[in-house]
């Protein structure tokens, strides 16, 4: 045979090669799928405990009631050390939140619980994870942590199933996914979680008003809501950032209206009612319920409060649930 033809027989085909081109790139979608999925998809919650004991504060009543004021600065203080363990870490973007859970007494001092969350891939080693994130906390613990003297002995870390995690952070009133953005005077649309315990009561399906959850079985909400339809059967409740395919839908079992609103007057003067729905509630992320004040609380001028409902952002708009 020619040396030429040789040669020409030693080439592949045009179409053979762009067939091996095609296959190359199909594989190689293929792996940065896999790799795009594992990263970003196949990812789970991971739970801790984590428990420390607070030296120089004395425990008192009042912390035992997630509502009170000093509950609330404590709780708030132990919060911020935690997040700035992870601040400069690489653990930072796996962190979605941590809660105080409980403050409780120990020989006179306070006994902090706290749960963490993280988003891990399943693939992940749960020893590595763990003891990653108890080598970060302890860092930060050892530092000097402001004002409060934590007594390192105490320290504790440990994982816990999801469900438990779950139903430690979401028992408590008022936690929410945070998203930390600041609000336009007419209103940003909210995502799921942002505003848990908003819920919508509707009117043989319409809505007709907004309520907050303040229990699993109760929501409070204006009395003017009911002017002229208080028959329970008209009623429904439902939760989370939609209108239309809500997260869950609840009936109404009573309405309650302040003894002293008069619904024939033009006044705003007792406007309250209560709602109790049946069945009750399961907490979640997206659905459970709001802090009630202390009858003693008293709020300072110049307080930031956020006002949550469903509105339009423009004239003829679609009603959204805005805050």
């Amino acid at each position: 045979m020619p040396k030429a033809a040789a040669a020409r027989a030693g080439l592949l085909e045009p179409w053979k090669i762009a067939l091996i081109v095609l296959a190359g790139l199909a594989l190689l979608a293929i792996v940065v799928g896999l790799l795009v999925y594992f990263l970003a998809f196949d990812q789970k919650k991971f739970f801790y405990n984590a428990t420390f004991r607070i030296n120089n504060v004395p425990y008192q009543p009042s912390l035992k009631k997630q509502t009170s004021e000093e509950f609330r600065q404590l709780s708030m203080s132990i919060e911020t050390l935690i997040h700035q363990a992870f601040e400069d870490h690489t653990l930072k973007k796996k962190m979605i939140q941590s809660s105080v859970v409980r403050l409780s007494p120990d020989e006179g001092a306070v006994l902090a619980d706290a749960v963490l969350v993280f988003k891990f891939t399943a693939s992940d080693s749960r020893e590595a994870l763990q003891d990653s994130v108890y080598s970060a906390l302890l860092r930060r613990l050892r530092a000097p942590v402001g004002s409060l003297s934590i007594d390192l002995a105490s320290y504790r870390l440990s994982e816990i199933p999801a469900d438990s995690g779950g139903n430690l952070i979401y028992s408590c009133c008022g936690t929410r996914i945070d998203k930390s953005g600041e609000r336009i005077f007419d209103g940003n649309v909210a995502d799921e979680g942002e505003w848990p315990w908003q819920a919508s009561l509707q009117l043989q399906g319409t809505h007709r008003c907004g309520a907050s959850l303040i229990s699993s079985s109760w929501l409070v909400t204006a009395a003017h809501c009911f002017k002229g339809f208080k028959k329970i059967n008209f009623w429904t409740a439902s939760f989370g950032a939609r209108l239309r395919s809500p997260k869950m839908k609840r009936n109404i079992r009573q309405i309650i209206v302040h003894e002293h609103y008069a619904d024939n007057v033009l006044s705003h003067e007792y406007d309250i009612a209560v709602v109790e729905i049946s069945p009750p509630v399961q907490f979640s992320a997206e659905v459970h319920h709001v802090c009630l004040p202390e009858a003693t609380q008293v709020f300072s001028d110049n307080t930031t409060c956020f006002v949550t409902g469903w509105g339009a952002l423009k004239d003829d708009g679609e009603k959204l649930f805005t805050a």
